[in-house]
């Protein structure tokens, strides 16, 4: 495969992704851990087939939708991280019906009663974790006492209690190194309360499922995480890149926006086309890839279009094509319908964005 698109576009290294992917598969393995990547990074079922066959035993997805996509292309062992609204419940436990080997999270007996009342008449009882907030304070029971009364009515609906799910979002981008492992020893102590509460009722979790990119080295030397919803380290952005190293592999940034200049008319700046709409704006601003970087600053011109600003002698020249890391590589894969996938220097393949869709 040779062609690819017009710039705007999302180019993915190839040997980069597969470099990443080896490097946290290897470090888990040898700590005897398991992997369940987050598709919310990607929405890619062929990066996911990827994290698969390097062995992860599963995907975790951030949406139904997401889910689905990565059930439609046979992945199996997938994870929903969200609590969701009753009305969709009926989604899940129909993928998990149809022999696609799906779990959820529940933070409350109102989700665990919808997810039952969708359920009904199952021969395959759905399998529910209950999510356990540690201090992002977005999802999750409060106390252990909430939790243990979550995972009993699990039981008691007839659907299987899997585990548990702690999630510390707010954890994965303090900047320094050793401030983000003391935030990460905070939440291993609020967690710890809920498996000490847990164990106590008889409730013991076979899964505790949590942690990302910024932590998972903390964390798997702490020791309470089974599994590791590690996302972002497949092909990285410049959020991470700010943020002071701990401990674990490095990993490179893999996916990118390529984008051409198209108006050299003026003397301390030039115009690429890209900018809302190919772009994450809420995030970090876009830093040009490499070398280049250094002596380039992208600035926001508007829906369509960015500034490269820089000294004469270091601007691009007309025609020519940039290539820009991702402020935040979540939110910036879904304004893409494919990854043009590159080896080489050349396209060898078009990755569809399957899973792009938000409800």
């Amino acid at each position: 495969m040779t062609h690819s698109s017009p710039t705007p576009r999302m180019v993915a290294v190839l040997p980069d992704i597969e470099a990443n992917i080896a490097a946290m598969a290897h470090y888990a393995h040898t700590r005897g851990k398991a992997l369940r990547p987050h598709a919310k990074t990607h929405k890619s079922p062929d990066i996911a087939k990827l994290q698969i066959a390097a062995g992860a035993i599963g995907i975790s997805c951030a949406t139904v939708s997401e889910a689905e996509a990565m059930a439609a292309a046979g992945i199996t062992g997938l994870l929903l991280t969200s609590p969701i609204a009753a009305a969709k419940c009926a989604r899940i436990a129909g993928l998990h019906q149809s022999g696609k080997d799906v779990m959820a999270v529940v933070d409350s007996l109102a989700s665990v009663d919808a997810y039952a009342q969708a359920s009904k008449g199952s021969a395959k009882p759905l399998r529910l974790l209950v999510d356990i907030d540690v201090g992002h304070k977005r999802t999750g029971t409060q106390t252990p006492a909430d939790t243990c009364a979550v995972a009993k009515r699990i039981g008691e609906t007839g659907l299987v209690y899997a585990g548990v799910q702690a999630y510390a979002g707010h954890a994965q981008h303090v900047d320094k190194a050793a401030d983000r492992r003391a935030v990460a020893e905070g939440c291993a102590a609020n967690l710890k309360t809920h498996l000490d509460a847990l164990k106590t009722a008889g409730l013991a979790p076979g899964i505790v499922t949590g942690s990302g990119t910024g932590c998972f080295a903390d964390d798997m030397e702490i020791g309470l995480y089974t599994e590791f919803q590690v996302g972002s380290y497949v092909v990285m952005d410049t959020e991470y890149a700010v943020i002071e190293r701990g401990p674990g592999p490095l990993f490179i940034p893999a996916l990118f926006v390529e984008a051409t200049v198209i108006c050299t008319q003026f003397p301390d700046f030039v115009l690429i086309d890209a900018g809302h709409k190919a772009l994450f704006r809420a995030g970090p601003t876009p830093v040009v890839a490499g070398e280049r970087g250094k002596t380039l600053r992208y600035e926001f011109m508007g829906d369509e279009h960015g500034r490269l600003r820089g000294a004469a002698g270091d601007l691009p020249r007309m025609g020519e094509v940039i290539r820009l890391v991702l402020p935040h590589c979540d939110p910036n894969v879904v304004l893409y319908d494919h990854i043009d996938v590159e080896k080489g220097g050349q396209t060898v393949a078009r990755w569809p964005v399957t899973a792009r869709g938000v409800w």
